[in-house]
């Protein structure tokens, strides 16, 4: 007599990974400020905005001086309470000055997660704004005027009075811009490997490399993602299906050869949840065990 036997033995069958894809969105500390330019009679006065490199009496990034060319970001970061840039003045493309400029927006954070409104972009801001403009010379002076944006907009614009220079009081106006970064990566259970695809926008967007990291669980509400490549090891913290944290990138200015546009807030939203405990998989050490998907097992036929 034939009888058939399906041995479903789950502890001796390898285990297979079953890669889980996870939404990332982020918001960056630092804005974009496009050129200012003036005209003084028949000459043209522009002013560039460049990575702040805490130091006015040097030339800030970067400036090749073999190619009589300069380099720049466009960044305006925020350190402390203020935002902070380096700038080159130029009259008809021939350098006049450089240094450095302290801007106080005001520090509005309306919905309290720690970066300022200037920076989201559902935000709309229309504020005043005072701070001070230091030149490699040992000159220095004031700086007071407006910044707008739109809700629903990355892009805004500044109205600065820059005051006592050597051509007297200029109107520096122009676009600027507040940066968001969004992506995916796919994990891993069984290795707990994960792997990042990402791009970052100001006025237009730029791709990253992908690169692959491990992470660590550390307890439901907890996760580390170790570093590797941009990203500094980061500890996330879980607030329902979205895991946060302020983080600290190598580089995040993807068309510059220095460092710049580091510190961003990030946001990993994790819809998965196999046992439906309201835990998403990515911190859920119930869920780690190792999920399997079962291979064909032989028909035992006596």
């Amino acid at each position: 007599m034939k009888n058939l036997i399906f041995t479903l033995i789950l502890g001796l069958v390898p285990a297979f990974a079953i890669a889980e894809t996870v939404s990332i969105s982020g918001k960056s500390y630092s804005l974009g400020l496009d050129a200012a330019l003036v005209y003084m009679g028949k000459d043209q006065v522009k002013f560039l905005f460049t990575t702040y490199d805490e130091n006015r009496y040097t030339y800030p990034y970067y400036f090749d001086a073999t190619h009589a060319t300069i380099y720049y970001s466009r960044e305006m970061k925020k350190i402390g309470s203020s935002y902070y840039t380096d700038y080159y003045c130029l009259i008809n493309g021939s350098i006049q000055d450089y240094g450095e400029i302290s801007i106080n927006l005001g520090s509005i954070d309306s919905d309290n997660n720690g970066i300022d409104d200037i920076c989201e972009s559902f935000a709309s801001v229309n504020t005043s704004v005072t701070g001070n403009w230091y030149s490699h010379s040992g000159k220095s002076g004031a700086i007071s005027g407006t910044i707008i944006k739109n809700s629903n907009s990355q892009h805004g614009y500044y109205n600065l009075l820059i005051k006592n220079t050597w051509a007297g009081d200029i109107a520096a106006t122009g676009d600027l811009y507040a940066g968001t970064l969004s992506g995916t990566a796919s994990y891993s259970n069984i290795d707990q490997s994960i792997a990042f695809e990402y791009s970052t926008t100001f006025d237009t967007e730029r791709n990253a490399d992908p690169f692959q990291t491990f992470f660590e669980i550390v307890d439901d509400n907890t996760v580390r993602i170790i570093g590797k490549a941009f990203l500094h090891t980061t500890t996330l913290i879980r607030y329902g299906n979205k895991y946060s944290a302020t983080v600290l990138l190598s580089d995040g200015g993807l068309d510059t050869f220095w460092p710049d546009y580091q510190k961003w807030y990030i946001e990993i939203e994790d819809n998965n949840d196999i046992d439906k405990d309201g835990i998403p998989d990515l911190s859920d050490k119930q869920d780690n065990r190792k999920k399997v998907s079962l291979p064909f097992l032989p028909l035992v036929l006596e």
